[in-house]
């Protein structure tokens, strides 16, 4: 599952679109997947390394473009990495993801993407009840101004 065919759409709204909420949460999905996804793919190349390819340099070129594009988002300041940010961010990824096992099951190639074991979810849900309760309580425990 690769995000870099949407990415392609995604730069072009971030790049037309006028400043508005709805602009800032689509850069703020944007940088950490094209900065992850992006620095993933130039180190695990699915089209090669022949020198002799073109794909194997539009492969390169397209996600260094990416990783560029975000570092240069996260150096201007201008996205939101907050918690409610991540949040979001999580939700759209995870539908993105039951959209493409129910895209697979339509055309006949069923796969289960998303983790569907116990073992997964019940320590992850763990750790964000923890990043909660200690984001929320450690500001209770300061002392009062």
């Amino acid at each position: 599952f690769h995000l870099c065919s949407m990415q392609i759409f995604v730069v072009l709204y971030i790049t037309f679109a006028k400043d508005s909420p709805r602009r800032s949460q689509v850069i703020s999905f944007f940088v950490p997947s094209g900065l992850l996804g992006g620095i993933m793919a130039m180190l695990i190349p699915t089209d090669g390394v022949s020198f002799r390819d073109i794909l194997a340099y539009q492969c390169f070129v397209y996600h260094a473009g990416l990783v560029w594009l975000a570092l240069y988002f996260l150096c201007t300041k201008q996205v939101d990495m907050g918690v409610k940010a991540w949040r979001r961010n999580l939700l759209i990824l995870l539908g993105l993801l039951w959209y493409a096992e129910q895209l697979l099951a339509v055309i006949g190639r069923p796969k289960k993407i998303i983790p569907r074991s116990r073992r997964f979810w019940v320590p992850l849900l763990g750790m964000l009840l923890a990043f909660y309760l200690l984001r929320n309580g450690i500001s209770t425990l300061a002392p009062p101004r």
